[in-house]
C-alpha cells in the first residue's frame, strides 16, 4: 500500500475481532510498517468488523463518511 499510495495518503483500517491475537499482531505490524517506511502515510480511523462481512461493511461505510479524504483501506 504504502508504495502504491507513493508514500503519503489517509487509510482506513478494519480489524477483525477485538482482542484476537493475529488481529493483534497482523494491525501493529501494519502500523510498523507505515512508520518505518511510509511516515508519510497516516492512519486517520480504525474500527472492529466483529466476525462478519456485513459488519465489516458497516463499520467500513461510517468511517468513510467521517473521513472522506481516504485513499487506502487494510482490513485483516
Amino acid at each position: 500500500m504504502g508504495k502504491i499510495l507513493n508514500g503519503k495518503g489517509n487509510v482506513i483500517v478494519v480489524r477483525h475481532l477485538e482482542g484476537s491475537q493475529a488481529t493483534i499482531k497482523r494491525v501493529s505490524g501494519f502500523c510498523r510498517a507505515l512508520t518505518n517506511e511510509f511516515p508519510g502515510i497516516k492512519i486517520v480511523d480504525s474500527q472492529s468488523g466483529k466476525d462478519t462481512a456485513e459488519a465489516a461493511r458497516e463499520v467500513t461505510e461510517v468511517m468513510l463518511k467521517r473521513n472522506p479524504d481516504v485513499q487506502g483501506l487494510f482490513a485483516c
